[in-house]
């Protein structure tokens, strides 16, 4: 997780060495976990036969949708969002 990482080097470190704040890269961290476990639950959704586990799963789903609306909400205000690569920023960490 980026936070467990950004304790191990001083904040200044972290900004010279990313570009970015470490209370960012969290954020953005968040928003790509998230992401990815939206585009898992929609691939269960799709190979899931029974009801309850349907009923689950669209419940997985509509959390997961608004945890993302509220991360993205963060990012924009923080001036993040626009042209981020969330893969390179996963790949940091």
């Amino acid at each position: 997780m980026v936070y467990s990482t950004a304790k191990k080097i001083s904040a200044k470190s972290f900004v010279k060495k990313y570009g970015i704040e470490p209370e960012d890269a969290e954020l953005l961290d968040s928003l790509h976990l998230v992401k990815v476990g939206l585009a898992t639950a929609h691939r269960s959704f799709d190979i899931a036969t029974d009801k309850t586990l349907l009923d689950s799963i669209s419940y997985e789903i509509m959390s997961l949708n608004k945890k993302y609306e509220y991360y993205l909400r963060r990012c924009k205000e923080r001036g993040l969002v626009g042209s981020v690569d969330f893969a390179g920023i996963a790949k940091l960490f």
